[in-house]
């Protein structure tokens, strides 16, 4: 009898039939929000019209992408997505993002696979599902929790790690997923690890020890006890950015924020949607914009500037939190 493990992240169940150490163990169920099958050469996926394929084999670039025109004349169940990334491992995505098949050699470590399908795939199939994703990590302030957001590279889990040093909590790293609630958006938890290269992991004081290593990044697990928060409001995106000293926040114009965020959207540009998809995420875009100030932070990228950057954080955090609470006081006076 096939193997079967049930977690939680991003808002949603998922079966799968191997463990995915970074997300949170959950009781079975018997209809998972996305459910993970190893592929054959008898399922349903081998039968799919493609609408889009990615070729994302070489680091840090795409190497191919083919995005066919829409086909209206399709049924939902005759759609797929296709990714293929390095070794041979590929992953085949329904229409409705319920299903993810996964194609591994058998010589690649499960951990490799696990990299991908809960990071980008899972994304995309939340975003297939209608959901808004970031490219972020995300910590709890105590009293709301904010966003570090960019693109690879730019520091956001070293960022994410040096606050969670300073006694805050991880919700998420890499991906934000989205839940939309009146006028707040509630940023679901996510992948309970952090993915740091050794540079930054000695900077931080932190043992490279027996943590996974893939690629030039370390998974270092954090103890995050999630099931005992609820997902917490998301008071603030901060967009990182390079100055050549200090560090300065300082708030972005609506036009701004809305190419930068559109620009994180997760996993990017080349995980192409059809128009419909496309339209919603548009919609969802402006609701976060109308309910989360996005702020451009910017700063030396340099281990030695994490703790100066933390506390500006710290402080610009604070100063909205008390705008916000005397905003709402007045509302409710009237």
């Amino acid at each position: 009898m096939e193997e079967v493990h049930y977690f939680h992240g991003y808002g949603t169940s998922i079966e799968a039939p191997f463990e995915l150490t970074s997300l949170d163990i959950a009781p079975p169920t018997r209809d998972p929000g996305i459910r993970i099958l190893i592929a054959s050469t008898e399922d349903s996926s081998q039968h799919f019209n493609f609408v889009h394929t990615l070729s994302h084999k070489t680091a840090g670039r795409v190497d191919h992408a083919k995005h066919a025109p829409e086909h209206d004349d399709l049924e939902p169940d005759q759609v797929g997505y296709r990714i293929d990334y390095w070794g041979g491992l590929s992953f085949t995505l329904d229409a409705s993002g319920r299903h993810i098949w996964v194609d591994s050699p058998k010589s690649m470590a499960c951990r490799d696979v696990e990299a991908y399908l809960t990071g980008p795939v899972l994304a995309y199939a939340l975003r297939l599902q209608g959901h808004l994703c970031l490219h972020a990590s995300v910590i709890d302030m105590q009293g709301g929790a904010i966003a570090l957001a960019g693109t690879s590279g730019s520091g956001k889990s070293t960022t994410a790690a040096a606050l969670v040093a300073r006694g805050h909590r991880l919700v998420s790293d890499d991906v934000l997923a989205l839940q939309f609630s009146a006028s707040s958006a509630l940023a679901l938890p996510g992948k309970s690890e952090l993915r740091l290269c050794e540079d930054a992991l000695l900077a931080l004081g932190l043992d490279t020890g027996p943590n996974h290593q893939h690629g030039d990044k370390h998974s270092l697990r954090i103890a995050a006890h999630r099931d005992t928060h609820p997902p917490p409001t998301l008071k603030a995106i901060y967009l990182g950015a390079t100055t050549q000293q200090g560090v300065e926040i300082s708030a972005l114009g609506a036009t701004a924020a809305m190419t930068h965020l559109l620009g994180n959207t997760y996993p990017g540009y080349y995980y192409r949607l059809q128009a419909q998809h496309r339209a919603r995420e548009l919609e969802l875009v402006r609701a976060l914009m109308d309910a989360v100030p996005v702020r451009l932070v910017a700063w030396q990228r340099s281990f030695s500037q994490l703790d100066t950057l933390c506390e500006n954080l710290e402080s610009d955090f604070a100063k909205l939190s008390a705008v916000s609470s005397d905003h709402a006081s007045s509302i409710h006076q009237c």
